[in-house]
């Protein structure tokens, strides 16, 4: 599972891995997942942090019910503004099952707009989340870190090189 969490190599310079990748309790980011996998990043000595989840299920019908029940894009109070795809974005990934990023501006302590990625590759789900900014990470900077998501996925999923993938097919 380690294997499918992202390391900084596809991040702008200047960014570091602030935490893990760690394995949370069971059961307490997605509903039902066997187990997860949490990295956090940071850009600096900005307070905002960026996180990328795998997460995995039994089978794909689970993880697929999964994605679909996620309160990723849910309306909370914080939120000033829907889940909308932003405008001029096109990226789609070609490996996920289903995929599904979108941006809101929220307010939770300061205004910003946060964009999510949630994705769906077999029994697995990734959830990757930053916040959006000039000085941050802007919408550009994103795609080529959902490319390296979709390969790292691809490599395990189809029994690649990485140790995650071989102790897979070993199963």
């Amino acid at each position: 599972m380690r294997d499918l969490v992202l390391d900084v190599s596809p991040f702008p310079e200047g960014w570091a891995v602030q935490i893990g990748p760690y394995r949370p309790p069971r059961g307490k980011h997605l509903a039902g997942e066997l187990e997860a996998v949490i990295v956090q990043f940071v850009r600096g000595s900005r307070p905002l942090v960026t996180g990328h989840v795998a997460l995995r299920y039994r089978s794909d019908l689970q993880s697929g019910m999964a994605f679909y029940t996620t309160r990723e894009f849910a309306i909370r109070d914080s939120n000033l503004t829907p889940w909308e795809v932003p405008e001029g974005w096109t990226y789609r990934s070609p490996r996920a099952d289903r995929f599904r990023f979108a941006c809101a501006e929220l307010e939770i302590l300061d205004r910003f707009v946060s964009c999510k990625a949630v994705a769906q590759y077999d029994e697995f789900v990734s959830v990757f989340q930053t916040h959006i900014s000039p000085s941050y990470m802007t919408l550009d900077e994103v795609e080529p870190i959902l490319r390296a998501i979709d390969e790292r996925m691809k490599l395990y999923l189809e029994g690649g090189e990485s140790d995650g993938a071989k102790q897979r097919s070993a199963q």
